[in-house]
């Protein structure tokens, strides 16, 4: 505001570019250039003054790149990936398979249409999904505490219903949520390199990724439609564990005298 919007004749702006900085290790630019969506780029790398904040939160995503022309099916030999949003309405879940280049093929999802649970939400997952497949879940950390009226956790509910179907049935939870902006960061990263692709069938992820907004008087989602952000919260979950923005230290370089 001060220096490029009202700036005056004796102001001067520098952008100061980390590249710039003859100071850092050899590999450190190569790693936020690996890491970093060009948008974030722009603003960490470049010293450019970016907007992150206002429009559309997965900016990364194009329907013509990200959605699969053709139907993609289950692979044998990799696990099928279960990304949970623990919502009452809408209560959604979609799943996944890493490849061996770590490209990953949302397959399909499932969202309640009207008040649900997780108990009917495994019921539904039995049905979809065959049931000689190892799967791995991922989802809200809040999950690990009691269901609604229910001393049992959601995690709980699930290893009941599940254990006994499928091959294997295992948890990447964290102990904690990360803060949405970096969630959010991994996911455009990961799209912003073309390693994500969906089926068409992946109706409400899609939607939200393109119709997922920044709340203009703060710096949280727009959750205004109460059908948005759920899908691609669940799915964030699962992009931020298996493919986060690794914090890149610095070693301390002392000098003797």
């Amino acid at each position: 505001n001060i220096f490029v919007e009202k700036a005056k004749a004796s102001q001067k702006l520098i952008h100061a570019k980390t590249t710039d900085n003859h100071h850092l290790p050899d590999n450190y630019i190569k790693m936020l250039q690996e890491q970093y969506d060009p948008k974030l780029l722009k603003a960490y790398l470049d010293g450019q003054f970016v907007n992150l904040t206002s429009g559309s939160v997965y900016y990364a995503f194009d329907r013509e790149i990200h959605v699969a022309k053709e139907y993609m099916e289950i692979m044998n030999g990799y696990p099928v990936n279960i990304c949970i949003d623990f919502n009452v309405y809408p209560y959604s879940l979609s799943w996944n398979q890493v490849l061996a280049d770590n490209n990953v093929r949302f397959l399909g999802e499932w969202v309640s249409k009207s008040h649900s649970n997780t108990e009917e939400a495994c019921d539904e997952i039995i049905k979809l999904l065959p049931k000689d497949v190892d799967v791995v879940i991922y989802g809200d950390a809040s999950g690990r505490n009691g269901a609604a009226n229910s001393t049992v956790s959601n995690y709980q509910i699930i290893d009941v219903k599940l254990k006994n179907y499928f091959r294997s049935v295992s948890y990447k939870v964290p102990t904690s949520n990360p803060a949405v902006k970096d969630r959010i960061n991994c996911f455009n990263s990961k799209l912003s390199k073309n390693h994500i692709t969906f089926n068409e069938c992946c109706i409400k992820l899609v939607q939200d990724l393109e119709q997922v907004v920044w709340n203009e008087k703060s710096t949280e989602l727009d959750k205004s439609n109460i059908e948005r952000t759920h899908s691609s919260d669940g799915a964030g979950y699962f992009i931020n564990v298996e493919f986060p923005i690794q914090n890149i230290k610095l070693e301390q370089k002392t000098k003797s005298y």
